[in-house]
C-alpha cells in the first residue's frame, strides 16, 4: 500500500485491542447465546458496552501492525470459516451461537477479534487462493439474488389457465366431441398462440432486467495471496481485504482498520445525504445505529473523498443492505389492476356464455327446427365461440409491447408490462428531490463579497460561466481583489478533481474504462468534463476554474509562474467542527516568508470566534469584526440560506513559517472573512415544464426529500410544486412532524401534505398508504436501498438507473436510465395512451362479440337456423375483422387531449358507464342489423340458407370494421381528428376487407372450409346499405353524446377538484372543444391537431424568461374570448349550434 497510514504503538493498541477479550470470559454463558435466528442480538449488560471512543491516540509510521497475527496466534476455531461451529474459551475468541453466527456485532469488535471471527492470519497478505474458492463454494457469491426470478413452469401455466382459455378448453372439448375437426384446430391454435406471445413478452422483461443488472457490476481491488488484483465484487468472501478509494462503490460490509481521509456516503442505506467520516481506533455499543457506526464500511455505500482498506465481515443477503433485499422479497406482490379487470372480464364471460348457452339450447327445445345433436350442439359451440374475443390476450399484449418499446426511446425501461396501464390511472407522483427533480450536481450560483452579491451563471461541472453582479454586468474579465481571493480560496481549501478528458488518447481510454465501471456503465465522452470527489467541493472547484484560478494553475511544485508550490498541512472536513483548512507555500512576493492559510466551513462556527477581522471592499481592506459585522454577516447568511441555498464561509491568514506549530486549534485562529457563497442543486431544466403538464393532467406531485424544511420549499417554488408559500405553507411538513399525525388526523387533513422534508423511508409508506386510503394511485420514485419498502407499496414503483440500487431496482416496475422526473411524465402519458388503446380495442372486440350473440340468441328463441357458423366467427374474430383493426388502434397516436383532466378524469376506470353503453349500442345495432340482411335475403331475396349466412357474414365483417373508426373517434365525427392519416388503420380495414373477399370467391375455402357461397350483385347492395344504415345511426349516437357531455360539463363546471383547489389549473380545452363542435364540418378535415406532451427537446425552458402556460395560450386566443360576458354569450351560442347540428 503505497500511502499507508501510520499504526499504533505496539503495547498500547495490542492492550487495547485485547482488553474485550480479557473481560468477556467474566460474562455469563447465558448473556452468550442468541435467539437460533437472530443474527447480531445485542447482550444488555455487556461490558463491551462501557467502551468508548479513544481519541488522539498518536501513531507511529516505523511500527509493524498489530492486526497481523502468525497464524499461532490465532485460535485454530478462529481459523475456521465463519460458518463453522465450532467455538473456543481461549483468549481473544469470540463466542459463537448455534450456526456460527456471532452474537457480538463487528462494530462492536476490535480488529483483533474481527481477524479471528473471519479467519484471516494477516490483512497485508489476505486470504489465500485456494481459501477463497473453498468459501465461494460453501457461501455463494457475494450477490443480492432475488427469489421473484419468472419460473418457466409457473410462467407458461399462469398464461394457460385462465378464465378466457378456460372457456376456449371448453369450444375444443364440444367441438372434437361432435367431430369438428377444423373448428377444434383453430380454437387450439388460438390459444396456442395466446400462450406463445405472453410468454415470449414475459422473457423479454426477464433479459431486458438481466442486462441491466449485467451493466451494474462492478470490480474492486482485493488483497489475496500477499498481492492486490482487481476482482468482480461477485467474487468476495468473507475475510476478504478490499480496498477503497475516491468513486469506489463498497462492495460488501467491511470493518475499516486503515484510513487515510476517507469519507463516504451512505444516503442510499440511511438517507443521510451528508458523507460519513470513518474512524478505526473505535468501538461502538451492540445497539448502535447504521449511521453512527463510523468503523464499518456497508455495500452499497459510495467513497466521495479519501482511501481506506477494509475486512470483509458480511456479503449477499448478510449485509444491511441485503437483509433489506431479502424482507423485499419475502413481501407478496400486488395484483395489476389491468390483470384483474382481465380476470373480472373472463369470468363475467364465462357466466354470459353459459347463460348464452343455455337459451340456445332452450330455443332449440322450443322450436325443434334444429335436431338436439349434433345441430344443436353445433349452435351452443357457435355461441361460446362467438361470446369470447379470442384476440383480446394477443392484442392486449402486443399493445403493451408497442408501448414498452416506446418507453425505452423515453429513457425508461418496463419491467412489468402491466405498469403501463397502472401508470395510466396514476393521481399522485412522489419523488425524491436530488438526481430526480434536480440535476443531482452542487452549483455555486451566489458570491457575497465586500457587501456585494454576485450571481454566478453556467454548467455544474463544465467550468464555463460568467460573474454578474447585481445589475447583471459581466465582470469576469475584469475581477476585484476581493474576488480573486475567494476563488484561490475555494480552489485551494479543496480536495476535488476537475478535468477534460483528452482527445484520441490511451490515458483517455483507461479513464473511460474505469469510470465505465464506477459509474454503472455511464458512457463518457471524449472532451467531457468530470469531476471527483465531494459535490460540494467540486461546486467550488467549478466556480474557481471559471475564473481561470482553478486548483491545477495556481498550486503547481514545478512550474515556476505557479502562485503556490506546495501544499503544507491539509486539515480534511470534520463534521464536529464543520470546517477545512489547507496551508500552502506562496511564490507571491508579498506572502514571502509566510504560509498561506485557507479555510472554509459553516458560517456560524467561523462567526463564533475563529474569525476577528474581515474585508469590506473590493481591494481587500481589512476592519476588525464586531458585533454589528457579525449580525449583518448572519443576516446575509439567513436570506441566502431562505432561497434554498447551502452557505459557506471563506476565510484565509497569513502565518508566518516559523510559528507554524501545526496544531489545528492554533492555525484556525485569527482568520479574515473574505465572503460567502451559496451552492444548490439546481432543478433540471425540464421539470417545470413537466411538472406543469402534470398538473393539468389532474396529477399531484409530491416531494419527499431528506434535505431541510427550507432547502426542499425553495426547491419546490421554483419548480411549481408549491404556488403560493405564504397560503400554502400547511402544505410543507418534517418527517418528525407528519409521523406524529394518526390515520384519523390524515383522514381529517383536506390536502395531504405537498412537501416533506427530513423524509424517512417509514415516512415515506405512510404517505403511499394515506393516499391509498383517499383512492388514490401512487407513483413512488427512490433511488436508495431504504427506499424499496415504499416502491413496493405503491401502485407503480420508478427506480432510477443511474443512482439507484439493485435492491431498488428489483422492487420497481419501472427503471428510468436518465434519473429524470420528465422520463416519469412522460411514461404516464405512454401509460394513458396504451390505456386509451386498451379500451378502444376491447370495445371494438366486445362489439363484435355482443352482435355475433345476439344474433345467435335470437335467431334461435325465434326458431330461425343459425344465421352464422362457428367457422365463419373463428374467422371474423382472429381474421378479417378482429385483429388487424384492434392491433391498428391499439398502435394508434392520435388521442385528443390525453394530458388533459377535463378530458380524461385520472382515475377513470376501463369499463365506464359510457364504455358499457357504447358496446351495448353498436353491438345491438349491428347484431339487428345483420338479421335484418339475413331475413331480406331468406324472405325476400330467397337466396338459399348458405347464401343467406354469407350475407350475414359479410355485413357482420364490414359494420365491424367500420366500427373501428367510431373506436378511434368515440365523440366526434368519425372524419375528424386525423382521419386521413391514420394509415395504419386504413390498411387494418383495407387487409380485412381483402381476407373477406377471398374468403367469399376462393374455391374450397368459401365452400369446404367456411360454408358459404359466392355473393352475387343483390347480396352486395344489401351489405352496402346496412353498413351505410350502421354508420348513420352510429353518427347520431355520437351526436347525442356530444350534446349530454356538454351540458353536464357546464351543469358542473363549478365544482372544483383537488388540482383546481391547489394550483387553480384552468383546462386548455373547454373552450377549443365548444369550438371543434360548433365547426365539425369545417373545411379542415384533420381536425384539431392532438394536444401531446411535449418531448424532451421540447421541455428546454428558459428560466429567466419561463411563462405560464396558461399565458401562452392565451396570446393565441382571440381577445374577445377573455371577457366574461362575451365568453358566456359565445357560450350560447356554441350550445345552440351543437344542437342544431344534432
Amino acid at each position: 500500500d503505497d500511502e499507508s497510514v501510520p499504526t499504533h504503538n505496539q503495547p498500547t493498541s495490542l492492550f487495547l485491542s485485547l482488553l474485550p477479550s480479557m473481560i468477556e470470559p467474566s460474562l455469563k454463558e447465558s448473556e452468550c447465546q442468541s435467539p437460533p435466528d437472530d443474527e447480531s442480538v445485542p447482550t444488555s449488560g455487556s461490558p463491551l458496552s462501557a467502551i468508548h471512543e479513544i481519541r488522539d491516540v498518536h501513531l507511529d509510521v516505523d511500527q509493524p501492525s498489530t492486526t497481523d497475527l502468525s497464524p499461532s496466534q490465532v485460535p485454530v476455531d478462529a481459523q475456521a470459516p465463519p460458518d463453522s461451529d465450532s467455538s473456543s474459551s481461549n483468549q481473544g475468541t469470540i463466542k459463537m451461537s448455534k450456526g456460527g453466527r456471532n452474537q457480538i456485532p463487528y462494530h462492536s469488535l476490535t480488529l483483533v477479534q474481527v481477524q479471528q471471527q473471519v479467519g484471516l492470519t494477516s490483512v497485508e497478505a489476505g486470504l489465500n487462493s485456494k481459501d477463497a474458492s473453498a468459501r465461494m463454494k460453501r457461501n455463494g457469491p457475494n450477490s443480492l439474488k432475488t427469489s421473484n426470478r419468472l419460473k418457466p413452469v409457473k410462467m407458461i401455466l399462469g398464461h394457460i389457465f385462465n378464465f378466457m382459455n378456460l372457456v376456449l378448453f371448453g369450444a375444443v372439448a364440444i367441438s372434437l366431441a361432435v367431430q369438428e375437426w377444423i373448428d377444434a384446430g383453430v380454437v387450439g391454435f388460438v390459444i396456442i398462440l395466446n400462450i406463445l406471445i405472453g410468454v415470449v413478452q414475459d422473457l423479454r422483461s426477464e433479459r431486458t432486467m438481466k442486462t441491466l443488472q449485467k451493466l451494474s457490476q462492478s470490480e474492486c481491488n482485493v488483497t489475496r495471496d500477499g498481492s492486490v488484483s482487481a476482482i468482480q465484487t461477485g467474487a468476495l468472501v468473507v475475510g476478504d481485504v478490499v480496498q477503497l478509494k475516491e468513486g469506489d462503490i463498497v462492495p460488501a460490509d467491511l470493518r475499516l482498520f486503515r484510513l487515510h481521509g476517507l469519507l463516504i456516503n451512505e444516503s442510499s442505506l440511511t438517507g443521510e445525504s451528508d458523507a460519513i467520516e470513518k474512524k478505526v481506533d473505535v468501538t461502538f455499543p451492540e445497539d448502535t445505529p447504521i449511521a453512527d457506526q463510523c468503523n464499518m464500511a456497508f455495500s452499497g455505500s459510495i467513497v466521495t473523498k479519501g482511501k481506506g482498506r477494509g475486512i470483509v465481515v458480511r456479503t449477499a443477503f448478510q449485509t444491511e443492505i441485503g437483509k433489506i433485499a431479502k424482507s423485499i422479497n419475502k413481501s407478496k406482490s400486488k395484483t395489476p389492476k389491468i390483470v384483474r379487470r382481465m380476470n373480472l372480464l373472463g369470468l363475467f364471460l364465462v357466466f354470459l356464455g353459459a347463460v348464452a348457452f343455455g337459451f340456445m339450447l332452450l330455443g332449440v327445445g322450443i322450436h325443434k327446427q334444429v335436431p338436439f345433436w349434433p345441430e344443436g350442439v353445433k349452435a351452443g359451440i357457435t355461441t361460446l365461440v362467438a361470446i369470447v374475443p379470442e384476440s383480446l390476450a394477443p392484442v392486449l399484449t402486443l399493445t403493451m409491447s408497442i408501448g414498452v418499446v416506446k418507453m425505452v426511446k423515453e429513457k425508461a425501461i418496463v419491467r412489468k408490462m402491466t405498469a403501463l396501464e397502472s401508470l395510466g390511472n396514476v393521481t399522485n407522483i412522489c419523488t425524491d428531490k436530488t438526481g430526480t427533480l434536480t440535476q443531482g450536481r452542487m452549483q455555486m450560483t451566489t458570491l457575497v463579497v465586500a457587501g456585494e452579491r454576485f450571481e454566478v451563471t453556467g454548467a455544474a461541472v463544465e467550468p464555463v460561466g460568467e460573474l454578474l453582479d447585481s445589475s447583471g454586468k459581466n465582470v469576469t474579465q475584469n475581477l476585484s481583489q476581493t474576488i480573486r481571493m475567494s476563488a484561490m480560496i475555494s480552489s485551494l481549501c479543496n480536495a476535488s478533481t476537475v478535468k477534460q478528458l483528452p482527445v484520441d488518447s490511451e490515458k483517455s481510454k483507461k479513464n473511460r474504462k474505469k469510470s465505465h465501471r464506477r459509474r454503472n456503465k455511464k458512457t463518457l465522452k471524449q472532451n467531457e468534463w468530470v469531476a471527483v470527489g465531494s459535490p460540494t467541493e467540486i461546486a467550488l472547484q467549478v466556480y474557481g476554474s471559471k475564473l481561470g484560478m482553478g486548483r491545477t494553475a495556481l498550486l503547481n511544485p514545478h512550474q515556476e509562474d505557479a502562485p503556490f508550490s506546495e501544499l503544507v498541512r491539509e486539515y480534511s472536513f470534520d463534521s464536529s467542527i464543520k470546517r477545512m483548512t489547507c496551508v500552502l507555500r506562496s511564490r507571491l512576493p508579498e506572502h514571502e516568508g509566510k504560509y498561506l492559510v485557507v479555510s472554509k466551513g459553516a458560517p456560524d462556527v467561523f462567526m463564533n470566534g475563529l474569525c476577528t477581522k474581515h474585508v469590506v471592499s473590493h481591494d481587500m481592506e481589512v476592519e476588525t469584526l464586531d458585533e454589528k459585522s457579525v449580525n449583518s454577516i448572519l443576516s446575509t447568511q439567513e436570506i441566502v440560506a431562505a432561497e434554498g441555498l447551502r452557505t459557506l464561509c471563506l476565510a484565509f491568514r497569513l502565518i508566518p513559517i516559523e510559528d507554524f506549530d501545526d496544531v489545528r486549534e492554533t492555525v484556525e485562529q485569527d482568520l479574515t472573512f473574505v465572503g460567502m457563497c451559496g451552492i444548490y442543486d439546481p432543478p433540471r431544466e425540464a421539470v417545470p415544464d413537466s411538472i406543469r403538464v402534470a398538473h393539468g393532467a389532474g396529477i399531484i406531485v409530491h416531494m419527499v426529500t431528506g434535505d431541510h424544511a427550507s432547502t426542499a420549499l425553495s426547491i419546490a417554488k421554483q419548480i411549481g410544486i408549491i404556488k403560493d408559500p405564504h397560503t400554502q405553507s400547511h402544505l410543507v411538513m418534517t418527517a418528525s412532524e407528519f409521523d406524529k399525525l394518526s390515520d384519523e388526523d390524515l383522514k381529517q387533513m383536506d390536502h395531504l401534505p405537498l412537501v416533506i422534508a427530513r423524509c424517512t423511508p417509514e415516512s415515506k409508506v405512510k404517505l403511499v398508504k394515506a393516499l391509498h386510503a383517499r383512492k388514490r394511485t401512487v407513483a413512488m420514485t427512490g433511488d436508495g436501498t431504504n427506499d424499496a419498502a415504499a416502491i413496493k407499496v405503491a401502485d407503480v414503483g420508478v427506480a432510477m438507473g443511474v443512482g439507484g440500487s439493485d435492491v431498488t431496482k428489483e422492487a420497481a416496475d419501472i427503471i428510468l436510465t436518465d434519473d429524470d422526473f420528465a422520463s416519469i411524465v412522460v411514461a404516464i402519458e405512454e401509460g394513458r395512451r396504451v390505456f386509451s388503446s386498451i379500451r378502444k380495442f376491447i370495445i371494438h372486440l366486445l362489439t363484435g362479440n355482443v352482435a355475433q350473440t345476439i344474433v345467435l340468441v335470437i335467431s334461435m328463441l325465434a326458431g330461425l337456423r343459425p344465421p352464422i357458423n362457428p367457422t365463419q366467427v373463428l374467422f371474423l374474430n382472429m381474421i378479417s375483422a378482429g385483429p388487424p383493426p384492434s392491433i391498428a388502434l391499439g398502435a394508434s397516436n392520435d388521442d385528443i387531449g390525453i394530458m388533459d383532466r377535463h378530458e380524461r378524469p385520472v382515475h377513470e376506470d376501463l369499463f365506464t358507464k359510457d364504455t358499457v353503453l357504447d358496446i351495448c349500442w353498436y353491438g345491438i345495432t349491428m347484431g339487428l342489423l345483420v338479421l335484418g340482411t339475413f331475413l331480406y335475403a331468406e324472405r325476400v331475396m330467397n337466396d338459399t340458407y348458405q347464401q343467406c349466412q354469407s350475407v350475414a357474414f359479410a355485413s357482420l365483417t364490414v359494420m365491424m370494421l367500420l366500427q373501428a373508426y367510431n373506436c378511434r373517434n368515440r365523440y366526434n365525427p368519425f372524419f375528424e381528428g386525423g382521419f386521413y392519416s391514420s394509415y395504419k388503420l386504413h390498411l387494418a380495414v383495407f387487409f380485412g376487407l381483402a381476407v373477406t373477399a377471398g374468403s367469399l370467391y376462393i374455391p374450397w375455402v368459401n365452400s369446404v372450409m367456411l360454408h358459404q357461397s359466392p355473393l352475387n350483385g343483390s347480396n352486395l347492395l344489401i351489405v352496402f346499405f346496412s353498413a351505410v344504415i350502421f354508420m348513420i345511426l352510429s353518427e347520431l349516437y355520437k351526436g347525442f353524446k356530444r350534446v349530454v357531455r356538454l351540458v353536464v360539463r357546464r351543469a358542473f363546471s363549478s365544482n372544483k377538484d383537488e388540482v383546481d383547489v391547489l394550483y387553480n389549473v384552468k383546462s386548455e380545452v373547454d373552450e377549443e372543444e365548444l369550438d371543434d363542435m360548433s365547426s365539425s364540418s369545417s373545411d379542415d378535415d384533420e381536425g384539431p391537431p392532438p394536444r401531446e406532451l411535449p418531448r424532451r427537446e421540447s421541455f428546454i425552458v428558459n428560466i429567466r424568461s419561463s411563462q405560464d402556460a396558461s399565458a401562452v395560450n392565451s396570446m393565441h386566443r382571440p381577445k374577445t374570448d377573455r371577457l366574461p360576458h362575451v365568453r358566456q354569450s359565445a357560450e350560447i351560442e356554441r350550445i345552440r349550434s351543437s344542437l342544431s347540428e344534432f
